[in-house]
C-alpha cells in the first residue's frame, strides 16, 4: 500500500472511530477519576454564575443509562449541554435537554449534572447542583456517593444548601449528607469583587474615619470596614464583604472605579508593601492585582455640565393619585416613580404606604430665598477654589445647611402641611423622604446622598417642621455635593421635593430587589437583599451581613413550569439558621416584582432587552398580617 492510501486509510479509521466512539477524540478533556489536584487544577474553570469570588469549578455528568461518570473540562464545554451532545451523542437539542434533565421525571431524564467547586480562601471543596435543578432526593444522595468515591478528597467534600429545596430536603432527613450552608461560604470568603475595573492611583491605608479628609482623586484606599463617607477616589479595597446595595457598592459604580473586599488586606504584607506607592488597581471576577506602574500626569477630565428639569410653578401639595412619573419635573424622581407604583400596586398585588403626598419644589425654593440660603449657595458654586479645598467645602457646606435648619418655615405653608396629614388619615407619625432631580436618574442613582426624616404630629422634639427643614438641608450635605460634581451637575438647578406618607415604626422585614441576575447577565432571576425588622441593607451596622437570594417569578416557558425556586446566596447573621420570608412570600414577591418590571419596561425602555433591564425596588413587610409594601423604584445602574 502506497504511503498515500495508508494516510487515508489512517484518516477514515480515525474519523469512523471519532463517530463511533467520540469519547476518544475528547479524552483529554474529561477524567472519569480526579486522582489528584493538578488533575483537578487541569478541568476547572470559572463557574458560570459570579456570586461567590476565587471558585474553581469542574462540571460533572452521570450518565443514568450506562452509570458512567464524567469529569469535564471547563475550558473545553461551557455547559453541560455542549459535554453531553459532543461526547455523549445527545442528539434532542438543547430545550429538550434542559426541561429533561433538570426536571423530576424519571423517564425523560437521562443525565445527572452537579458541579464541584474548590473554594480557594476557605480551602474547602463544595458539591453543587443547580438551584433551577429539581433532581429527586434519592439521586443527589446517588450522584454525591458516586462522585465522593471517584476524587481525591470525597472524605471531605459537602453538599451545598443553596436552595429551599434543598433544604427542605435536609430538613426532612431525605438527604443524610454532609452539607455546608451559604452562609458559611459568604463568611468565609476572603476576596469578593464589587466592581470589576482597573485604575491607577497611590496606595493609602485608612484606618479611620479622621484619615478619609486628607484623601486625593488619585489615590486608591485600603480602608478598614465599611466606611459611609469615602471622597472622590480612584478605587476602594474594602476588608468587609458587601451586598450588591452596600453603600460601597453604589459609591465605586456610580463613580466608575474599581472596588473589591478583602478581608486579609491588613494582614498581606505583600499588598502593604506597597502603600505609598504609585499603583495598579485591577479588579475582576476571579482576583485582584495591585502593581507598581509609572507615574501618569493624568489631566482631569471635567465633564460636561448637566443642567436639571426645575419646574416651580407647581406651588400646593400635591397628593398622590395625582403624581406619575412625568411629574419629575416639579416634585423630584422618587416622588414621581411613587405615584406611578401608587397606579399599578391594586392590580400588581402590592400595597404602597398610606396617607402619601408630595411637597413640590416650589416651597424648597421659597424657603432658600426666605432664609438667604440661595446666596450662599451661589457663592459656593461660583467660586471654584472654594470646592476645591475640601475642608474650606465642608464649613461652607455646614453654613449652608445652618441657614437652611435655623430658618422658621412658613406658617402658612406648615399649616397646609399638617392639616394635609389630618385628612389623609388617622396617622400622626409621618416619614418626610427626600425626592431631588438628582437621584434615581439614568447613569446616577445618588442612593444614601439624602436624608429622610420622621416628623410627629404635636410632637415638640421630632416636629413636621424640623423634619421638613431636616430633608431639604440635606441636599447639600458633603457626599451629595462631591458625587454631584463628579457627575457634572450644575450644583444650582439641584431642587429638594419630598414625599410624605406614614411611618413605619415596626416593620417585621425590609429589603432591596434588583430585577435581574447581576450574577448571571442575561439569565432569569432577581436578586434580592433582605434584613430582618428595620436592619438597613444599604447603610447596615458593623458587621452584619443582609440575606441575598435570587428567586424567579412564574415562567411560562416550560422548563421553569411548576418550578418554585429560591437560590440562596447568604442568610442575614441576624437569622443565620432560616429565611426570614417564607418561601410562599418570596414567589410572591419574585411575581409581583416582575409585574412592577413589566410596567415600568413598557413605560420607560420599550424594545429594549427585557432581562437586561433592571430596576432597583424597596419593599418591606408589615404588621401582624405581613402586608407587602413596595415604596421606591428606580432605574438600577450598572
Amino acid at each position: 500500500m502506497s504511503v498515500s492510501k495508508k494516510l487515508l486509510s489512517f484518516i477514515l479509521s480515525f474519523l469512523l472511530a471519532g463517530f463511533l466512539f467520540p469519547q476518544l477524540l475528547h479524552s483529554q478533556d474529561f477524567y472519569n477519576k480526579i486522582q489528584n489536584f493538578s488533575e483537578f487544577r487541569k478541568l476547572s474553570g470559572d463557574p458560570l454564575s459570579a456570586k461567590y469570588g476565587q471558585v474553581d469549578a469542574v462540571k460533572v455528568v452521570y450518565d443514568l443509562q450506562d452509570e458512567s461518570l464524567y469529569f469535564v473540562s471547563s475550558a473545553a464545554f461551557e455547559i453541560h449541554f455542549q459535554f453531553c451532545e459532543q461526547v455523549l451523542r445527545y442528539s434532542a437539542g438543547h430545550e429538550r435537554f434542559n426541561i429533561c434533565n433538570y426536571s423530576t421525571d424519571p423517564v425523560c431524564r437521562q443525565y445527572l449534572l452537579a458541579n464541584v467547586n474548590y473554594f480557594r480562601g476557605q480551602k474547602s471543596f463544595v458539591f453543587e447542583i443547580s438551584p433551577l435543578d429539581y433532581m429527586p432526593a434519592a439521586d443527589i444522595v446517588t450522584m454525591f456517593n458516586k462522585v465522593k468515591t471517584a476524587v481525591f478528597f470525597g472524605e471531605d467534600m459537602r453538599l451545598l444548601l443553596n436552595s429551599s429545596r434543598l433544604e427542605d430536603l435536609q430538613n426532612s432527613n431525605q438527604l443524610k449528607l454532609p452539607v455546608i450552608t451559604p452562609l458559611e461560604i459568604f463568611k468565609g470568603q476572603k476576596y469578593q469583587k464589587i466592581n470589576a475595573r482597573s485604575a491607577s492611583g497611590y496606595l493609602r491605608l485608612v484606618i479611620d474615619k479622621s484619615m478619609l479628609a486628607r484623601c486625593k482623586p488619585d489615590d486608591i484606599l485600603i480602608v478598614k470596614g465599611s466606611m459611609l463617607d469615602i471622597p472622590p477616589v480612584a478605587g476602594i479595597i474594602t476588608t468587609e464583604l458587601q451586598t450588591p446595595l452596600s453603600h460601597i457598592s453604589i459609591l465605586s459604580v456610580n463613580r466608575k472605579i474599581p472596588s473589591m473586599a478583602y478581608v486579609d488586606a491588613l494582614q498581606d504584607t505583600a499588598l502593604l508593601s506597597k502603600v505609598g506607592q504609585y499603583v495598579q488597581l485591577k479588579v475582576s471576577d476571579d482576583g485582584f492585582t495591585v502593581k507598581k506602574v509609572p507615574l501618569k500626569n493624568q489631566k482631569s477630565k471635567r465633564k460636561s455640565t448637566i443642567r436639571l428639569d426645575c419646574d416651580l410653578d407647581a406651588d400646593s401639595l400635591v397628593g398622590s393619585n395625582y403624581l406619575s412619573r412625568k411629574s419629575s419635573v416639579f416634585v423630584g424622581n422618587k416622588a414621581a416613580y411613587f405615584g406611578e407604583l401608587k397606579k399599578i400596586s391594586t392590580k400588581c398585588g402590592f400595597s404602597t404606604p398610606e396617607s402619601s403626598f408630595a411637597i413640590p419644589f416650589y416651597f424648597y425654593d421659597q424657603h432658600l430665598r426666605q432664609s438667604h440660603a440661595d446666596s450662599l449657595i451661589s457663592t459656593l458654586v461660583q467660586d471654584s477654589s472654594l470646592r476645591n479645598n475640601p475642608d474650606t467645602l465642608r464649613s461652607l457646606l455646614k453654613k449652608i445647611r445652618k441657614r437652611i435648619e435655623s430658618y422658621p418655615l412658613d406658617a402658612a405653608f406648615l399649616l397646609s402641611v399638617e392639616g394635609r396629614i389630618k385628612k389623609e388619615g388617622s396617622f400622626s407619625r409621618m416619614r418626610f423622604r427626600s425626592s431631588t432631580n438628582a437621584e434615581d436618574m439614568k447613569g446616577f442613582s445618588g442612593a444614601g446622598l439624602y436624608e429622610s426624616k420622621t416628623g410627629i404630629l404635636g410632637d415638640s422634639v421630632k416636629s413636621i417642621d424640623k423634619a421638613i427643614r431636616k430633608v431639604w438641608a440635606s441636599a447639600w450635605n458633603y457626599n451629595a455635593f462631591v458625587e454631584r460634581d463628579l457627575f457634572g451637575i450644575d450644583q444650582q438647578s439641584v431642587a429638594m421635593g419630598i414625599l410624605v406618607h406614614r411611618s413605619y415604626p415596626a416593620e417585621t422585614a425590609n429589603g432591596v430587589a434588583i430585577t435581574k441576575n447581576i450574577y448571571r447577565p442575561e439569565n432569569y432571576g432577581f436578586t434580592l437583599n433582605i434584613q430582618l425588622g428595620e436592619e438597613t441593607v444599604v447603610k447596615p451596622s458593623d458587621s452584619l451581613v443582609c440575606e441575598q437570594l435570587i428567586c424567579y417569578p412564574r415562567l411560562s416557558n416550560e422548563f421553569f413550569k411548576e418550578k418554585q425556586i429560591v437560590e440562596i446566596i447568604s442568610y442575614s447573621s441576624l437569622s443565620p439558621s432560616r429565611l426570614i420570608l417564607t418561601e410562599a412570600e418570596l414567589l410572591h414577591l419574585a411575581n409581583t416584582l416582575d409585574k412592577i418590571k413589566n410596567h415600568f419596561h413598557k413605560a420607560l425602555r420599550p424594545g429594549s432587552d427585557y432581562l437586561e433591564f433592571g430596576l432597583d425596588i424597596e419593599f418591606k413587610y408589615d404588621g401582624p398580617k405581613r402586608t407587602l409594601y413596595i415604596d421606591q423604584v428606580r432605574l438600577y445602574n450598572d
